[in-house]
């Protein structure tokens, strides 16, 4: 009984935020620690809870529950036990992934995931009020994309995860497509993107709840990471209905967050096979919206726009290319060209130029027109701006201008080819007809 008392003090005394010094934190993280193995209920939810509070705490104490063995403790506990003990163990377990990218790998690498999807797929689970900290805990531990699961368990996951899309309670719902959105977020070949694919009636709820405000920004998130598969993935997203219903939804009054998350996703679709970029600008109004929103919004979005832009005009079938260049959408090419810190960006609108001008050379009017051989004229007149760039990493200013400096002369021989190849096809005769191309 004093034992029980005792455990239950230091919880309490946690949860105001009072933190022991370093040496009294050693022995009391120990302690707590064992505690979690004594067989009596309400000694280990205190134990866990108190584990709890100190993975809130700074670095230091949060990693003393590793380094004492507490994940492996902790889940020995959630497996022998269930209830309000478990839920308060997954509850630890997301804390200390919250903690740092070591702690979460370490997390990661344990046997909770395993443990927490085989508890979230057991029958009945899903109207437990012990759902939400097992989401919310689970969508912790993967946040960041998940490389180290079993693509059995992941599929797993995602089956368990499916119905509490369906659920009322927003909270749980925005958690679990989180947890969607991080095992989309695939570095291992594709595999998770088609498990989530190949989840009945997953991708096709993902889309609906792009309806709901609080669940919009998730669920753009979780298609997105879809979008970015490769070709085959984006299509199955595509044709399960994206483009239209998130267009139908963008507009002026969206916040900045939801417009970046959407100009990104139509970056990659344009980045992607010419029926796709087919399929994009075919979306109603889709150069007025483009246009518009990139001489409106942040820098950021205006960037995304430029990628969706350039990566279309690379990547189009000719007669789409033609299309391009008779829309307004070129208008936003010079102003791409004038964003001096892109130089990925800068370095694929000119192999855009490039291109359009090997498919046709009466191009070089259009572009005139537009005002981008001037934005050329401008990369090769401008100074080589080989100031210095600071970049910080781990707190250390490094100077990285060398490799900028050689970067703008690549960028500035390449403009003045195409400024010289323009020379050459000015000494030619030019037909009287040269716009019916774009007629």
């Amino acid at each position: 009984m004093l034992f029980a008392c005792a455990v239950e003090y230091f919880r309490r005394l946690l949860v105001r935020n009072h933190i022991p010094p370093p040496p009294f934190a050693d022995a009391l993280i120990k302690s707590l620690i064992r505690c979690l193995r004594v067989n009596f209920a309400n000694i280990q939810r205190d134990a866990a809870w108190a584990l709890t509070n100190c993975a809130c705490s700074p670095h230091e104490i949060c990693y003393k529950i590793i380094q004492y063995g507490g994940l492996e403790a902790l889940v020995e506990c959630a497996a022998e036990t269930d209830g309000e003990t478990r839920d308060q163990v997954f509850w630890a377990l997301g804390n200390i992934a919250l903690d740092c990218p070591t702690c979460q790998e370490m997390v990661q690498s344990s046997a909770a995931l395993p443990l927490m999807i085989s508890v979230l797929i057991s029958p009945m689970f899903i109207r437990s009020r012990w759902i939400r900290n097992l989401v919310w805990a689970l969508s912790q531990i993967i946040r960041g994309g998940i490389r180290t699961l079993h693509i059995m368990f992941v599929r797993a996951a995602l089956t368990g995860l499916r119905p509490v899309l369906y659920l009322e309670d927003s909270k749980i719902k925005v958690d679990a497509i989180w947890a969607i959105a991080y095992i989309a977020d695939d570095n291992v070949g594709g595999r998770q993107i088609n498990a989530v694919l190949q989840t009945p009636a997953l991708l096709e709820r993902l889309i609906e709840l792009l309806n709901e405000k609080r669940t919009m920004r998730a669920a753009l998130r979780a298609l997105g990471n879809l979008v970015a598969g490769g070709d085959a993935q984006t299509q199955a997203v595509l044709n399960a209905g994206l483009l239209p219903r998130m267009m139908e939804l963008f507009g002026p009054m969206m916040p900045i967050n939801q417009k970046r998350e959407i100009t990104w996703i139509l970056s990659n679709i344009a980045a992607g096979s010419q029926r796709q970029i087919d399929l994009l600008f075919e979306t109603n109004d889709i150069v007025e919206i483009l246009t518009d929103t990139f001489y409106n919004d942040d820098y950021r979005i205006r960037k995304e726009i430029g990628w969706t832009v350039i990566n279309a005009l690379t990547g189009a079938s000719e007669n789409r290319s033609r299309w391009l260049c008779a829309s307004n959408v070129l208008s936003v090419v010079p102003h791409v060209l004038n964003m001096n810190t892109e130089h990925d960006l800068i370095d694929r609108t000119l192999n855009a130029i490039e291109l359009l001008i090997e498919k046709q050379i009466n191009y070089f009017f259009i572009l005139e027109n537009y005002q981008i051989m001037e934005a050329l004229r401008q990369i090769v007149q401008s100074e080589n701006n080989c100031f210095d760039v600071f970049v910080k990493i781990n707190n250390y200013i490094t100077c990285n201008m060398d490799a900028r400096c050689e970067k703008i002369k690549e960028l500035q021989a390449r403009a003045r080819q195409i400024l010289n190849k323009e020379s050459d096809y000015k000494t030619q005769q030019i037909p009287a007809n040269t716009y019916i191309l774009i007629r």
